[in-house]
This record gives structure tokens, sequence and C-alpha cells, in this order.
């Protein structure tokens, strides 16, 4: 049985703890893009100096050989690829395409899509290269398995209508946090880059879609955030991994948000 740790911490403290531990570490930090959270806002004049503080930990808390997936916005990645460059080994830019509808961009184009930057620490250590996904190639009128490109189009958003099993929705059907990722997509990072039994770390772990993909794929993980309140989304939500209906129906708006 795997173990499963998250802690109410700062990523910085969490990361600072470990060293040459982890043989994954995903991080899906605050983008800079002036979203409201519980505790305020992500938006940071100091952005770039902060992400380089501890991006520099992870390398150190990872294995040698360990990998790192970062995801972010198109336009944050390209400055964020030198910074993880200085400390490690750059292997991919893989292209989420989230299979949404994004509102009008006045004077520009709609994004569609995410940046994930894949680096490892040193050479890489373990990458499975024997999963295959049926989707979207066909050969002969059939759907035929293949190699899992960098650009990833099977899996969609958490939104109402799609995967709502896999995310925490609110009482108006909506994900709780605006940034949500779906399970599908964190367990196709860790069966690739982490092998059984392994330790994950993702030190924004937000309501805990790392965790619930490591219980599901029996990989120890380490996680935090500095919410409290998504914290104990986080843990609850493990003891609800196996359901199909999402999770905010199932132990109730009031759990979330702290009705009596």
């Amino acid at each position: 049985m795997s173990k499963i740790i998250i802690k109410v911490t700062d990523c910085i403290e969490l990361l600072s703890e470990y060293h040459n531990k982890f043989d994954l570490v995903f991080t899906d930090p605050p983008w800079n893009v002036k979203k409201k959270y519980y505790l305020g806002s992500d938006d940071k004049g100091y952005y770039f100096s902060w992400c380089e503080e501890w991006i520099e930990k992870v390398f150190k808390a990872l294995k040698q050989g360990g990998a790192f997936y970062l995801i972010n916005t198109p336009e944050n990645s390209l400055l964020l690829y030198p910074i993880m460059k200085k400390y490690g080994v750059y292997r991919a830019s893989i292209v989420w395409f989230k299979r949404c509808s994004p509102p009008p961009r006045k004077g520009g184009y709609p994004n569609m899509y995410s940046t994930i930057l894949y680096f490892t620490k040193g050479k890489t250590s373990y990458f499975n290269d024997t999963i295959r996904i049926p989707f979207e190639l066909k050969t002969k009128g059939k759907t035929t398995p293949h190699f899992i490109y960098d650009v990833w189009l099977d899996i969609p958003k958490v939104t109402y209508g799609f995967l709502g099993g896999e995310g925490i929705l609110n009482s108006n059907e909506k994900p709780i946090l605006p940034n949500q990722l779906p399970v599908p997509l964190l367990k196709r990072m860790i069966n690739i880059s982490c092998p059984e039994d392994g330790w994950v770390c993702d030190p924004f772990c937000g309501t805990g879609t790392t965790a619930r993909a490591c219980k599901i794929l029996n990989r120890n993980f380490i996680g935090g955030d500095i919410d409290e309140h998504l914290v104990k989304i986080a843990l609850q939500s493990l003891e609800k991994v196996g359901y199909q209906e999402p999770l905010e129906k199932i132990f109730g708006t009031e759990e979330f948000f702290g009705a009596k």
C-alpha cells in the first residue's frame, strides 16, 4: 500500500526537507495571472525570482535521474525554461490541448493549451516507453494504439460535463479551483516517469489531484499546500478514490466550505 503524506506548508519549506528523495516532482504553481484563491491572489511582482528559489530546491529534492514536470502558461514557460536549464537537463515541452471552449480574447488568439516542461536531474533513470494510447490515429478505418507524443490531445480539462468524477466541484457544478487538473493527466506523467513503489512530490498540491493519482497507481506521495482549507479537501478526497460522481456530491458542500 502506498504512503500518502499531505502537509500544510509553504512549497520552499516542504522541498527543503528532502534531498535525493523523489523519483518525480510535479508542480502546478500559481500562474501569476491575478486569479483569486482562498489566500488572496497569485499576482506576484517577484514571480520569476520566487520560481527560481523553489525550482532549485526541486532539483535538490530529486533523486539522480529523477523527473521534473512543470505546467504553466505558454508565456511563462518561455521564461521558466532558462531557469530550469540552469539546474537540470531539458527533455521535452509537452503541449496539453485542453479540449475546451476558451473565452474570446480581444486582439489575440484564445488560449487552448498549457505547456508542460519536462526536465531530469542528469541522465534519465526511469522512463516507461511501453505505454500506448488509442486516440486519433487511424489506419484503414481502425484506431491504432501509438506512442505518447509531445502533444496530448486526449485528456480534457476538468469541467462540468467531462470527467466530473475526476475533479472536485462546488455547489454550482464548477471546479473549486479554477485551474484544477484532471487525474488522468497526472496518471500519465506518473506512469511514465515514476517506477512502482516510487516517490512523487507535489509542493502545490491544491485539492490533491496528484495524491489521488498516486493512490490509484500505488506510488508514494508527499505534498503540501499553504492553504489549510485545501489540504483538508485533499485529505478527504483520498478516501473517495474510485467514485465516479463529483466528490463534492459525495461528502457534502458543507464539508468543503465549513458550513455548520
